[in-house]
């Protein structure tokens, strides 16, 4: 399943579209916030409920409160699940992941402020519960220098083995994700991996793309090379050059891949996002569905790292997009 929102524009609305990643196809489409909100939404992909199918979850954008929701993929939403991850008066817009932190083989919901220090809030998710998602999380990380107010952008991604804080294996998948943040506009990119066992503790860092962009980064995850970890996508914010890297989940992460996906276009320098797709089912990326959001943007396209291919849909504009991943247990 391959997911997008509408992100910043003047004439976005909050939209949420489910598209045949294999097609292009649109399979359904609904609005996640109200319809006046043009702030954006931020999509990722998870099962949040134990019922081993993937949700939606969803976060918006700058210019209301950041709440997180949940909706099944026929855009049914959970109420229960909703969240203000940074509380009622926080409006600066709210990045999204999930991943099985805690090991009970639920997905745990991750939000990062957009702006600001670069916070980030975990919740362990209790399906059972009246409340599944607490209105406290069960840790938190502040990533960014003191002063620093551009934010974080975060994924998760099974990089090897980790208890409190200190490698056990780092070669070998443990079915549990660590907290993957990239920085936001204002300094040299840079990507901080956690182990989020017990305290939450560094225990890997990316210097991706060049130190002279300051426009910011987006990540995200899966697993591109034949080992068993994921490997992390670095993608390139304003004035970026469309640019994107993958790194090895290994330690040094080693470039795997590197591309400027919209190098061509006029619209170059607007920020890009990218998410694997893996068409065969073996549990690694075959290619990569990338967008531009924050302006025009030209829809998505299915990036194989040699060339990229036409749109993959017919959608148009500025686009967050999000897709299945496979779990490594």
């Amino acid at each position: 399943m391959l997911v997008t929102g509408t992100d910043i524009g003047a004439a976005s609305r909050p939209w949420v579209t489910v598209v045949d990643p294999a097609t292009g196809a649109v399979v359904n489409r609904f609005l996640a916030y109200e319809p006046w909100f043009k702030g954006g939404v931020r999509v990722s992909l998870g099962d949040v409920t134990g019922d081993q199918t993937e949700e939606i979850i969803t976060a918006s954008g700058p210019g209301r409160a950041g709440e997180i929701r949940v909706f099944r993929q026929d855009g049914t939403e959970l109420v229960a699940y909703r969240t203000l991850p940074f509380g009622a008066g926080y409006r600066g817009g709210v990045e999204v992941a999930v991943g099985d932190i805690n090991g009970n083989r639920v997905a745990d919901i991750v939000a990062a402020a957009s702006r600001g220090p670069g916070r980030v809030h975990v919740f362990f998710v209790d399906p059972s519960a009246a409340d599944p998602v607490s209105n406290r999380p069960d840790r938190a990380v502040r990533a960014m220098p003191a002063g620093f107010i551009g934010g974080v952008t975060v994924t998760t991604a099974d990089v090897g083995t980790y208890s409190q804080g200190t490698a056990v294996n780092a070669t070998a998948a443990d079915g549990r994700v660590e907290i993957v943040v990239g920085s936001g506009a204002g300094i040299a990119p840079r990507v901080m991996i956690y182990d989020m066992s017990g305290t939450p503790t560094v225990v890997r860092r990316i210097t991706p793309l060049s130190p002279s962009l300051r426009g910011g980064i987006s990540v995200s995850a899966g697993r591109y090379d034949t080992d068993a970890l994921e490997d992390i996508i670095v993608t390139g914010g304003r004035r970026g050059g469309s640019r994107l890297e993958v790194h090895s989940g290994r330690a040094g992460g080693a470039v795997l891949a590197r591309q400027a996906a919209f190098a061509a276009l006029a619209t170059a320098n607007l920020p890009t996002y990218a998410t694997g797709l893996d068409a065969d089912g073996d549990g690694r990326i075959d290619s990569l569905a990338v967008s531009q959001g924050a302006g025009p943007g030209v829809g998505i396209r299915r990036l194989s790292l040699a060339a990229a291919s036409s749109g993959l849909s017919s959608l148009s504009g500025p686009l967050r997009v999000a897709a299945s991943r496979v779990v490594v247990r």
